[in-house]
């Protein structure tokens, strides 16, 4: 094949014999492509660029196009060697042409490995930033993301817009905080969340860390630290403007898919901290975002499936901690599945005997201080307390008690209420098993450091009350 005729002829064959088969999975093994694909490396070059011409030809209609671009397709898997002129036209054609998408995922390995030995022409990057603002334009997952940076730095541009949408009360915050810092600060956070906004996977690739965690390390790992710490607890907050659903429902809990994809790169990026401080606020993420809304299900278990995960991958033994009360706060069945996985990895990845993993994991339900935990409903501040008994207290902004909880509180607040109310009573039931485990300890003689001995018994928030 070494002649335009010889390419037109090709061409035809393929859409011929694509009519008798017409079917996408046989589209490797019809003779035409079989025959392309024992040709030389060059010969399959020359029919990609003949056929991308072909394409551009007004009388070509689409139904004979599409076999065509299978074929073509399946060429670029392979490396070959593309000139400039080749790379250029196929960069326009992904932009301009009809099946442009069949062909796009190819492009960033395509223009990375002519630019290896070549120097990036402005046409080319002209050619490039065209591409790119067009891509950004549609609706993106995230594979198609990671491209479009890729393509972004063969380009030579450099971002400058963070990739969060206004209107989530983190991602306001945080895009406040970074615009207020100086040049030199900005541009690696703005790096940092553009990788975030290209996760995909239910995991991060050893990949996907490297390239993250070299850009906390630009940053200061106390200050993307310090950074999360203030930017998680306002994720869990609810909108100020509701989002609508695509039947109409509306929900202040809702946030933009392209701001939960960030957070999850942001909770992915503490699977390394060892603080109790930062396995805290994961485990709270955990559960605001497994809990349900009513008529969508969990507020997103993408979410806090990443929670699970990093607290499972987390060092020392905060991470696990988080894990076990989760396991007595998250009723969810799927969630469930999750925790206990992260758990038994954690605790064999630790090499923890089962009496000291008992010890260590003993549920706190919430409680911020030995026997207490506040939380504020509304206008209404809910305490669970554990002093002798387990009580649920009520009280009102202007300080009034109340009797029980109102019913506005039950109506406005019923799923938190009802997890506050299960709290109560999984106490209720945990303390007779915790109060036997310590009376077996007088047997066993168990002894402890001063410091180890505050932590798991006279300051832990719920053996400390017995």
């Amino acid at each position: 094949m070494t002649h335009t005729l010889s390419f037109s002829e090709k061409i035809a064959e393929i859409i011929g014999s694509w009519q008798y088969r017409n079917s996408r999975s046989d589209i490797r093994r019809f003779p035409p492509l079989e025959e392309l694909r024992r040709s030389s490396p060059e010969e399959q070059r020359a029919f990609v660029m003949a056929a991308i011409a072909w394409l551009q030809e007004p009388e070509n209609n689409s139904s004979s196009q599409w076999p065509v671009i299978e074929s073509v397709s399946s060429l670029l898997r392979r490396r070959l060697p593309f000139t400039h002129d080749d790379v250029l036209a196929l960069v326009r054609w992904v932009q301009r042409g009809r099946y442009g998408w069949r062909l796009e995922p190819h492009l960033p390995r395509i223009v990375g490995a002519y630019l290896a030995e070549n120097q990036p022409t402005p046409a080319l990057k002209a050619a490039l930033g065209e591409l790119v603002a067009e891509l950004e334009r549609q609706t993106l997952w995230p594979e198609a993301r990671r491209r479009v940076l890729k393509l972004k730095e063969q380009a030579g541009i450099f971002e400058t817009d963070l990739p969060l949408l206004a209107g989530d009360s983190w991602a306001d915050t945080a895009r406040a905080e970074i615009a207020a810092l100086p040049p030199e600060q900005r541009a690696p956070w703005t790096l940092l969340l553009q990788q975030c906004a290209a996760t995909s996977g239910s995991t991060p690739s050893q990949k996907w860390l490297k390239a993250a965690n070299a850009l906390v390390e630009r940053l200061g790992g106390a200050h993307v630290r310090a950074s999360l710490l203030r930017w998680f607890p306002l994720a869990e907050q609810p909108r100020a403007e509701p989002l609508t659903l695509p039947r109409g429902y509306e929900h202040h809990l809702l946030a933009k898919q392209r701001n939960l994809d960030v957070l999850r790169g942001l909770i992915w990026l503490c699977a390394a901290d060892d603080t109790r401080e930062m396995a805290r606020a994961l485990g709270s993420l955990a559960v605001a975002f497994y809990r349900k809304i009513p008529g969508v299900g969990p507020r997103s278990a993408r979410l806090a499936n990443a929670a699970i995960w990093t607290l499972g991958q987390m060092p020392g033994q905060h991470g696990m901690a988080q894990l076990a009360l989760l396991k007595t706060r998250v009723r969810l069945p799927v969630a469930q599945k999750q925790i206990e996985a992260a758990l038994a990895k954690a605790a064999e990845r630790a090499g923890l005997p089962q009496d000291e993993i008992e010890e260590l994991l003993v549920p706190t339900y919430g409680l911020s201080e030995v026997g207490l935990r506040r939380e504020v409903l509304g206008n209404v501040t809910v305490e669970l307390m554990v002093a002798g008994g387990v009580e649920l207290c009520y009280t009102r902004a202007d300080g009034k008690r109340l009797a029980s909880a109102p019913k506005a509180l039950k109506t406005e607040h019923g799923e938190a209420l009802k997890e506050l109310s299960s709290a109560a009573a999984d106490i209720k039931a945990m303390l007779p098993a915790q109060r036997d485990r310590i009376e077996q300890l007088y047997l066993q003689q168990k002894t402890w450091p001063l410091s180890v001995w505050r932590e798991r018994y006279l300051d832990h928030p719920l053996v400390g009350t017995l």
